[in-house]
């Protein structure tokens, strides 16, 4: 994950990679569109917070984890329902 804007790239070591695309803008997955969203941790992890105020170079000197994100239901997501997510145009 990234953004145009940054030189920093997210490579997540998580089960969320299986988590599959659908765009908000054609919809694969119904007219709804995707039922999640991903989004930067909301305080549960206390070290997240801190790598995000870091310069490039300050996070490459970090030897240990310290970005996290979290999955969020947008919708109801009943038991069965596949979790699409906008992996975004890029």
């Amino acid at each position: 994950f990234s953004h145009p804007k940054s030189t920093v790239l997210l490579c997540p070591n998580t089960n969320a990679v299986l988590i599959n695309h659908c765009s908000h803008r054609k919809k694969q997955c119904g007219p709804e569109g995707p039922n999640a969203d991903i989004r930067w941790s909301s305080g549960w992890d206390e070290t997240s917070n801190s790598w995000r105020k870091m310069s490039l170079s300050e996070l490459g000197q970090q030897e240990h984890r310290g970005l996290s994100f979290e999955i969020i239901a947008t919708r109801d997501i009943n038991p069965g329902d596949e979790v699409f997510l906008d992996y975004g145009i890029e």
